[in-house]
């Protein structure tokens, strides 16, 4: 049956399974009208869930699964072993196989002995079909020649008759087992991949396809060497040779392991090379994050058919939040690094690449085992991956991360440049649309250079601090150049606005308002100039919370927007987003946010992704729509661009604070997608991936989960120092929320050493002063130092009850003296 009418057996089998067994018939027959293909396969699958088929009997997991594959460990004999087979003594059975028993015995060389691994049909399995497909895989194997797949040693008959062949013997364990008990970390096991990748396409260069590829059939030796296994229904794409033309399966018979098998296998489609693809892509997926991405085979095969056409492939970065189901702890442990680490690690292009391997449709996955092979090795060299869209934004980015320092010189010397033709011309030309038109190529330039400075951002590299500061300094350097501009103040206020978005991109908004300060004490006569000025103003002091300034600003913009000649429509639109985003907190209403998204869904249409700009930005702030602007803003990069980028990322931060309250684990999935959204496209260092970070660790935190809260605050702020290896870090919201985690763990001395710098540096009518300074004094009391103390609260005495009254005052001597 085709891949594309499961859905449609699915539900009339669960029509049929809803009724009584006595109207099935009827309803099967009404449902299925003349398709006599849909009726049969309808039947079979209502039987098979009665009789819950063999290959559903048994879990997947490797402690509990019957070994399938040529293996050293022990098997429970059910057989009796045989005491010779053919020339080979001292038959010991260890396994058993989908098709026959698994034997370690001895081969004897002249004075040579060596061990074999002898598989032999099963008794009461000869069957003419068992033998023609035992007979297939002794030729198969024959025509494989390759280091990582095991070796073929000799074909024969028992002295009954019964077919066997005989194998290097393998003393290994599972590739599962390898990997977990050697606690390799992500880079280790994305070598034993490359390595099962080639000897893979090594097969299918021969038209063999595996069929079965999972852990338990690949097995690693002590000295690290793979050796794949059990090419027992492999099918050869060549059908020449009629022994190797077997049909895969019969009625009733499903000769795969599910968790591992594509869709076109367990619809019984058509095997071809993409079949191992698929394979290999869920084997990826389990090394990598330790889980399957569907969970084990343990339903009826009805239930669980249906979840594999109707669920959606999970990343595996996202498998790893379901923790009702999984063993975080051991995950992590076996790879040597931590949640929050190999969450960030497996995000982005190792989910993007496992997701390209197990696509639903054959055509979508990566054309061959090679291409796949190609994509990790892309990855760890930090080369553009193919399964990504090769886009100028995911190709620049990755340009500049090797060559950061570089790519900055020339853009800011671009910039400059830019400005300067800017102001050249406009002198050498009296004609008001020549110069227009040099400013509209100055200004495009402008774009360009800071989308590639902001793209720097997104560092990984211990070189990340040496960028950002590069940048800034290049940047206070370039102001110099205006003195040749004294009398072009037009092009002075270009260039310093220009500094100023970059400045805004890097995070530095209290530098960028002083560049706006700058240009905006230049005198000059555009009113579209003035407007650009006030409208960067406006930005900066809305991200630093000043609103009062930011709706100020963004208010003067638009009017004289409005009296320039073409004004540009985004800079109206923008100006007018400001002053409504930051309207409920300035004049109490949300008319300006009605108007505005109105505005933008006129211009652009409703499902726009500018539409879905605005909509988050207007949501914050917003107590009564915020939340459903959110989710409308987020399905709509859902169903345009995606989610993997800045826009997509501050939505999602957005929507988690939003429903936090009412869903506490939705939020604290969402926050961490917003966390690997931002890094991929700002970069580690930006402060909205920092901020993230630390509402990730104070959700962390209310969880109780205070080791994950400790070593995601760790992180971030030692991406903090990064920025300012000799400064002191100030992020008090952050530090409150670090030193609790620390509380948490019983380590008090290092929640009062986080606070204290904090509580120290800010004044005491500052909003976020008292929280610190309770959790402060906490931390000194819990560490055996309430004289410290209580001589920092008698010292502020008279300035804490001039600022909060005396039950506020009270309560901080009292956290000191509680016992």
């Amino acid at each position: 049956m085709k891949t594309e009418n499961i859905s449609k057996l699915f539900q009339i089998v669960e029509a049929a399974m809803n009724v009584e067994e006595a109207r099935r018939a009827a309803v099967i027959e009404e449902l299925c009208g003349s398709n006599m293909e849909l009726r049969e396969e309808a039947w079979r699958m209502i039987e098979a869930d009665k009789t819950a088929p063999e290959f559903m009997a048994e879990p997947a997991s490797e402690a509990s699964h019957v070994i399938e594959s040529i293996s050293a460990r022990e098997a429970p004999i059910g057989d009796t072993a045989p005491a010779t087979i053919g020339p080979y003594r001292n038959a010991r059975l260890i396994g058993r196989g989908g098709m026959g028993n698994v034997y370690h015995a001895i081969q004897t060389l002249g004075k040579v002995e060596r061990p074999v691994a002898v598989k032999v049909v099963k008794k009461g399995m000869d069957t003419d079909a068992f033998v023609a497909r035992f007979n297939a895989e002794r030729n198969i194997l024959a025509s494989l020649s390759h280091t990582n797949i095991a070796r073929l040693v000799d074909v024969g008959s028992t002295e009954t008759g019964q077919a066997f062949f005989a194998m290097e013997y393998v003393d290994g364990l599972s590739l599962k087992e390898y990997a977990d008990s050697n606690k390799l970390s992500l880079d280790e096991r994305l070598d034993l991949f490359v390595i099962i990748c080639k000897a893979v396409h090594h097969a299918h260069q021969q038209l063999i396809v595996h069929r079965d590829l999972k852990p338990s059939n690949i097995l690693v030796t002590e000295e690290g060497e793979i050796k794949l296994l059990d090419f027992g229904i492999a099918k050869l794409l060549d059908d020449r040779n009629s022994l190797y033309t077997v049909p895969a399966t019969a009625a009733g018979q499903v000769l795969v392991t599910p968790e591992y098998a594509s869709p076109e296998q367990l619809a019984g489609g058509p095997v071809s090379t993409s079949t191992d693809v698929y394979s290999l892509g869920v084997v990826l997926f389990e090394l990598l994050a330790g889980t399957l991405p569907f969970g084990s085979a343990r339903h009826s095969r009805l239930d669980y058919l249906r979840k594999r056409n109707t669920d959606e492939v999970r990343k595996p970065s996202a498998a790893l939040g379901d923790t009702a189901h999984i063993d975080l702890e051991n995950i992590t442990s076996a790879r040597k690094t931590s949640s929050v680490q190999l969450i960030k690690q497996l995000s982005g292009e190792l989910d993007t690449i496992v997701l390209k391997a197990m696509r639903h449709s054959p055509e979508d996955r990566y054309a061959s085992v090679e291409q796949l092979r190609e994509d990790i090795e892309r990855y760890r060299n930090g080369i553009p991956i193919q399964a990504r869209p090769a886009t100028l934004s995911y190709t620049m980015r990755k340009f500049v991360t090797r060559n950061k320092v570089s790519v900055a010189t020339a853009c800011i010397s671009l910039l400059i440049l830019a400005m300067l033709t800017l102001a050249y011309i406009a002198r050498l030309s009296g004609e008001r649309e020549t110069s227009r038109r040099a400013a509209v190529r100055a200004e495009n330039v402008t774009e360009f250079v800071v989308e590639i400075l902001e793209q720097g951002v997104d560092t990984r590299g211990p070189d990340s601090d040496e960028y950002v500061k590069t940048v800034l300094s290049m940047l206070d350097n370039a102001s110099e150049k205006l003195e040749s501009l004294e009398d072009d103040p037009e092009s002075s206020v270009a260039i310093l606005t220009s500094i100023a978005r970059v400045m805004t991109g890097l995070g530095a908004k209290d530098r960028a308002i002083e560049f706006g300060h700058k240009a905006r004490s230049i005198p000059i006569e555009s009113a579209e100039l003035k407007a650009g000025v006030l409208l960067g103003l406006a930005q900066a002091h809305f991200h630093v919370a000043r609103y009062d300034s930011a709706f100020n600003y963004a208010d003067e913009a638009y009017n004289l927007y409005m009296q320039a000649d073409n004004p540009p429509l985004a800079s109206i639109l923008a100006s007018q987003k400001y002053r409504a985003w930051s309207s409920p907190t300035v004049v109490g209403h949300t008319d300006y946010v009605d108007e505005t998204i109105a505005e933008y869904e006129k211009v652009y249409g409703p499902e726009s992704v500018e539409v879905a700009e605005v909509l988050n930005d207007l949501g914050q702030g917003n107590a009564e729509d915020g939340e459903a602007h959110f989710r409308r803003a987020l399905k709509i990069y859902e169903e345009t661009i995606g989610v993997e980028n800045e826009m997509a990322a501050a939505v999602m931060a957005n929507l988690s604070l939003a429903v936090e309250a009412e869903d506490s684990t939705y939020a604290l999935a969402l926050q961490v997608r917003a966390r690997d959204a931002f890094e991929k496209s700002i970069g580690e260092l930006h402060p909205r991936t920092l901020t993230t970070m630390s509402n990730i660790g104070a959700m962390y935190v209310e969880r109780r989960r205070y080791l994950e809260a400790d070593e995601i605050f760790t992180e971030t702020y030692q991406r903090r120092r990064s920025l300012d290896p000799g400064g002191e870090i100030r992020s008090p919201i952050s530090s409150y929320w670090f030193a609790l985690a620390k509380l948490g763990l019983d380590q008090p001395s290092e929640a009062a050493g986080i606070l204290e710098p904090e509580v120290l540096s800010l004044t005491v009518d500052d909003y976020r002063y008292l929280p610190l300074a309770q959790v402060y004094l906490l931390a000194l009391r819990r560490a055996d130092q309430r004289s410290r103390a209580l001589a920092y609260v008698d010292r502020l005495e008279g300035e804490l009850r001039d600022q909060f009254d005396d039950r506020a005052v009270d309560n901080l001597y009292a956290i000191i003296n509680r016992k």
